[in-house]
């Protein structure tokens, strides 16, 4: 789906509200089980509103808003990423799982005092004959806690503060990602990496791409960066060319070299072994530019002739 048809996808659903849920995930140590929280019309209306414009804010009315897919990832800030590998987290399908509940569901979430059991929140908006669920990973400020460093209070009509004695569960609505059509889409993919385990995937992104590297005969010794591809940084980039590089697989090492030799920059950078027939890419700075180079990051003006390290190249 391109942005045109998701921001269409969106309109629809939420220009005609016919309900909506809130839903706690909660961890039993094994799953992620989807609870229907009970919540009174009022709030659920003063909920809704909350996404609804954050939805519009950050996807309709963002003028600025890419859509990429997650395994091409870069350093762009506005972005909206289509999850795109095979394995996907294990809340995805809690998620799913939530948004498939039936109408007539009494699986019904009974809060314990701290909500220690609640892993995650999900948001279903149903509309226009189609759901639309975001996910809000929880954390370690969506509670707020009576402690012997903090106490919260509110205030009463008599204007005089009152200590509350119950933990206070607290809502906003940004949201790490949501699912629609079948589709994962994800804001926040740092929530997918530290809270999902998705560092996991991306580890065995980078081995394929140590692998192919390794195949190709391009890198004198491929130790350096192997060692390197533990860190998530550099998995991150490796997972990236392991299914997106315009290069590895599809160029040959004496072209990449001949390159690489003309290029006023990588030349200074990138070296080649004493048989003149592969990189050296031991320290940090060659792993990066030789990444880099795989990504086809380095590009050159027709009209000005002015030589770039692009970010982000989204295809015309």
């Amino acid at each position: 789906m391109n942005l045109v048809d998701l921001r269409s996808e969106v309109i629809n659903i939420i220009s005609n509200i016919t309900g909506s849920r809130l839903i706690f995930l909660l961890d039993d140590g094994t799953n992620y089980i989807p609870k229907i929280s009970k919540v009174d019309p009022t709030s659920l209306k003063s909920i809704t509103t909350g996404f609804v414009e954050r939805l519009k804010s950050e996807v309709i009315d963002n003028t600025d808003l890419t859509l990429p897919l997650l395994s091409n990832i870069d350093e762009r800030k506005n972005a909206l990423y289509q999850f795109d590998y095979q394995k996907q987290p294990q809340e995805f399908a809690a998620l799913d799982s939530a948004a498939k509940l039936p109408p007539n569901s009494q699986e019904y979430y009974i809060p314990t005092p701290s909500f220690e059991d609640v892993k995650a929140i999900a948001f279903i908006i149903y509309g226009n004959g189609k759901t639309i669920s975001l996910y809000k990973n929880k954390t370690p400020l969506t509670v707020l806690k009576n402690t012997s460093n903090l106490v919260n209070f509110v205030m009463n009509k008599q204007g005089i503060l009152e200590e509350l004695t119950e933990n206070v569960f607290k809502l906003d609505f940004n949201f790490d990602l949501f699912l629609l059509d079948g589709q994962y889409y994800v804001k926040n993919h740092r929530t997918l990496e530290v809270a999902m385990k998705f560092h996991e995937i991306i580890s065995e992104q980078a081995t394929l791409a140590i692998s192919s590297l390794a195949d190709s005969g391009m890198i004198d010794d491929i130790s350096h960066l192997q060692q390197s591809s533990s860190e998530l940084s550099s998995a991150r980039k490796l997972a990236k060319i392991a299914k997106h590089s315009p290069v590895l697989g599809k160029i040959d090492c004496p072209s990449v070299i001949s390159f690489v030799s003309k290029h006023k920059v990588l030349s200074g950078v990138l070296k080649l072994n004493e048989s003149g027939d592969k990189f050296i890419v031991k320290t940090k700075e060659a792993q990066k530019h030789f990444i880099k180079l795989m990504s086809d990051d380095y590009l050159e003006s027709e009209l000005t002739k002015i030589l770039y390290d692009s970010l982000a190249k989204d295809a015309l």
